[in-house]
C-alpha cells in the first residue's frame, strides 16, 4: 500500500501527544508543521513509512488508555471516517486461560489473579510512556529492559529465570526483544542434529509460552527487532515455495505479536528511542562487533547477533558521547549445533542490557552479565 500525502489533523495530532514517546514527539511536531508525510519526513530525514507507523502506533496506544476521535475528524491514509457510535479503535481480544507460571508471576507482582491479561495492556495502571511512572524517580524519565538473542526453544533456563527476575525488579517502562527470540533451528540451512529433530510449529509453541511469561509483567511497551533467525521462515518460503508468499503465516502472526500488542521492527531496519537506535545487527559480529557497529551507526545503538556482552564508547570534536551495547545472549551452551562449546563459553556471555533515558532522549547503558545464576540490578543481587 502507498503511503498518503495528507496525515492527520492538527487537532489530532495535539490529542495524541500526550501519548508519544519523545522519539514520536518528534514525528508528531514534523507532521503538524508541515502537513504532510512527505514534507514531513524530508525536513527530518526520515522515510514516509516512519511516519505512517507513527500516527498507528500512537493512536492504539492511545485507543488503549481510552482516547477516541471525535467524530468530525475525517481520517485519511492509513484510517477510514469514524462515524459516530463507531467502536475503539482496538478492540479487546477475547479471555484466554493462563498457564500455571503465568498465574504465580501475575500473583507475585500484585496484579489480580482473576483479570485476565490482554493484548491491548488494558489492565496496566500506567496512562502512558511520558508519564510518571511508579518506579521512576524522574516524571520525564524512562527505563528500557533489552531481551538479548534467547533462541527459545534452545534457551538456558537459569539465565532466562534471571532474566525474568531483573524485569521484575526494574519495572522498566520499555521492554525491547532484540531479535532471535525464537530459533527456527528446524527451517535452517545449516546441518541440522538428527536426535533433535522437531517441527517449526513445535519450537514456535515454546515462543509463545515464553512471550506469555513477559507478558505477564505488564511492561507497557514492548518492540521485537526481527533477527536473521526469526527471518528464517521469510527467507525459506521466499527461497522454496515463492508461490506461496502471503499465503503461509508469517513467524509473527503465528505467536500472535498484533494480539499482543508488541510493535514489531522487521529483519535490517531499527527503531529510534531517545537517542538510541535498537536493531538486531548492523551485519557486524566477533570481538569488534561493538565498536565497528558504533563506527557504522555514527550514534548511540543498542544490538545482538554477535552472543558477545560488550560496550564501547566514542566521542566526536564537538565533544559528543556514543555508546555501543552489545547485549548478549540467553541461550543454552549446551545446545549448540553450529560452533563448539569450548568457544562459545570463551566467548559469549549469558547477559542483557538496562538504559535510562531522560527528558530530552539522553541515554545511559548498562551491559548487566550474570554470573553464578545470578545479576546485579540497582545493586542488588537477583537469581534464579
Amino acid at each position: 500500500m502507498g503511503h498518503s500525502t495528507k496525515c492527520a489533523s492538527r487537532e489530532e495530532i495535539e490529542s495524541l501527544k500526550p501519548y508519544a514517546t519523545p522519539a514520536e514527539l518528534v514525528c508528531l511536531e514534523a507532521l503538524a508543521t508541515h502537513g504532510s508525510y512527505r514534507k514531513a519526513a524530508a525536513a527530518i530525514a526520515k522515510n514516509e513509512g516512519s511516519f505512517t507507523s507513527c500516527i498507528r502506533c500512537v493512536r492504539n496506544r492511545a485507543a488503549r488508555h481510552g482516547w477516541t476521535p471525535p467524530p468530525e475528524w475525517k481520517r485519511q491514509g492509513y484510517n477510514a471516517h469514524v462515524p459516530e457510535g463507531a467502536p475503539p479503535l482496538v478492540a479487546p481480544p477475547e479471555p484466554r486461560r493462563l498457564s500455571p507460571i503465568v498465574e504465580q508471576m501475575r500473583q507475585e507482582s500484585g496484579a489480580p489473579v482473576s483479570s485476565q491479561p490482554t493484548a491491548d495492556r488494558t489492565f496496566v495502571e500506567r496512562p502512558s510512556l511520558i508519564k510518571v511512572a511508579a518506579s521512576d524517580p524522574d516524571a520525564h524519565s524512562q527505563t528500557i529492559l533489552v531481551c538479548p538473542d534467547t533462541h527459545v526453544p534452545y534457551h538456558d533456563p537459569v539465565a532466562w529465570a534471571v532474566f525474568i527476575a531483573a524485569a521484575k525488579k526494574l519495572r522498566p517502562d520499555v521492554l525491547v526483544i532484540i531479535g532471535d527470540f525464537a530459533d527456527c533451528e528446524s527451517i535452517s540451512s545449516h546441518t541440522k542434529d538428527p536426535q533433535r529433530r522437531q517441527l517449526l510449529v513445535d519450537e514456535l509453541d515454546v515462543v509463545r509460552e515464553k512471550l506469555d511469561e513477559l507478558g505477564a509483567l505488564r511492561i507497557p511497551r514492548t518492540i521485537w527487532t526481527e533477527g536473521n533467525h526469526e527471518f528464517r521462515l521469510k527467507r525459506a518460503v521466499a527461497e522454496r515455495a515463492p508461490e506461496l508468499d502471503g499465503m503461509v503465516r508469517t513467524l509473527e502472526e503465528y505467536v500472535g505479536v498484533p494480539e499482543r500488542g508488541i510493535e514489531w521492527v522487521p529483519y535490517r531496519r531499527g527503531v529510534n528511542i531517545g537517542r538510541m537506535l535498537f536493531t538486531h545487527d548492523v551485519g557486524r559480529c566477533g570481538v569488534y562487533a561493538a565498536r565497528q557497529s558504533l563506527l557504522d551507526v555514527g550514534g548511540n545503538v543498542c544490538f545482538g547477533h554477535s552472543h558477545r556482552a560488550a560496550v564501547a564508547y566514542q566521542g566526536t570534536t564537538k565533544g559528543e558521547g556514543h555508546v555501543s551495547l552489545n547485549v548478549g545472549w540467553l541461550g543454552s551452551y549446551d545446545d549448540i549445533g553450529y560452533l563448539h562449546q569450548v568457544r562459545a563459553r570463551r566467548d559469549w556471555q549469558h547477559a542483557f542490557a538496562v538504559i535510562d533515558l531522560d527528558e530530552t532522549g539522553c541515554v545511559w547503558g548498562q551491559v548487566i552479565p550474570i554470573v553464578n545464576g545470578g545479576a546485579m540490578v540497582r545493586g542488588q543481587k537477583v537469581a534464579a
